[in-house]
């Protein structure tokens, strides 16, 4: 195929060019769809939509922060699901295997006992630096039994956990 001919049947080549639309929904508020290009295994198109944008100024600025973030690699796609299920029901099975037993033990016993109580709902996408030193605050204050005070110790090996499954 020629270089003409590509043009003509709308063809891109590898490096399809991805990009987005801006709109208004019914309450006002505004919200951009960006096509992530195809899924590399299915070759099914990707988009993302993101919404709850109080200007059109703003959502075309998360719109280009995300659009930069894919053309330099390194967008990832946000998590959905709980922590808590994410440690039991995926990040544990599979480190299992790379575990002495007495370790994934220890590390579901962490997980069941000092996380999943405090933080375990929280939304995987909601995660962020304030949030775990707020959680690592209060699991110090009244994160023993009883909600009683545990040592900075224990609060650290808890922190390790979460910190070995990004």
């Amino acid at each position: 195929m020629s270089r003409l001919e590509g043009r003509r049947s709308g063809w891109k080549g590898p490096h399809m060019s991805t990009q987005g639309s801006i709109k208004r929904d019914e309450s006002g508020q505004w919200y951009f769809i960006a096509d992530l290009g195809p899924d590399p295994m299915t070759g099914r198109r990707r988009q993302s939509k993101r919404r709850g944008f109080p200007t059109k100024k703003a959502a075309q600025a998360a719109l280009s922060d995300l659009l930069g973030e894919l053309r330099r690699g390194e967008y990832v796609k946000p998590a959905t699901g709980s922590l808590g299920a994410y440690l039991m029901n995926t990040w544990l099975p599979a480190r299992r295997a790379d575990l002495r037993s007495s370790t994934a033990h220890g590390y579901e016993k962490v997980i069941r006992t000092r996380i999943v109580p405090f933080i375990g709902n929280a939304p995987l996408s909601t995660l962020d630096a304030a949030t775990l030193e707020a959680f690592y605050g209060r699991l110090l204050l009244e994160g023993g039994k009883g909600g009683t005070q545990i040592s900075p110790k224990t609060v650290a090996n808890t922190a390790g956990v979460i910190g070995g499954a990004r």
